[in-house]
């Protein structure tokens, strides 16, 4: 694999992650999955907005930010944890653990301000990779909500 560094989002990644999102959303893996609009992109921007670069391109992002626990059984009421948004790689850069470094780089971020917690939530179609994923990283299931 070519070397790759993981950095914060600056502003002129916006147009390559925003591609990144529309491929996405053709892609059809995700439930009801729509790219956002760039002025959400960019209120996001900052230290919990990361990307992966190979050759001066953007191969993958991941953002969150920070809340204040409200009704949450896991966690007390005011309890801060990092909530995860949005983690995506090209497709052919999959498999080669870059999802996992954005994910570590997140939360070393996280863990920098004092959160011990994050939380994630996936409606991939294709759920039992993504369980995987998470799993290998340290989450753990907390409910599942199925439809038909």
């Amino acid at each position: 694999m070519k070397e790759m560094i993981v950095r914060e989002a600056l502003a002129r990644d916006l147009e390559e992650i925003h591609e990144m999102q529309k491929e996405s959303a053709e892609e059809n893996g995700t439930w009801g999955y729509r790219e956002d609009d760039m002025e959400v992109l960019k209120a996001n921007l900052g230290h919990y907005f990361l990307v992966a670069e190979m050759d001066r391109s953007v191969v993958g992002f991941i953002y969150g930010w920070i809340e204040a626990a409200k009704d949450i059984t896991i966690m007390r009421d005011g309890e801060r944890y990092l909530h995860v948004e949005e983690l995506h790689v090209k497709e052919p850069f999959r498999r080669q653990g870059i999802g996992s470094r954005l994910m570590n780089a997140l939360l070393a971020a996280a863990r920098k301000d004092g959160l011990v917690r994050a939380r994630v939530y996936s409606a991939r179609k294709d759920l039992s990779s993504v369980m995987r994923f998470y799993e290998r990283l340290g989450f753990k299931t907390w409910y599942v909500e199925m439809f038909r």
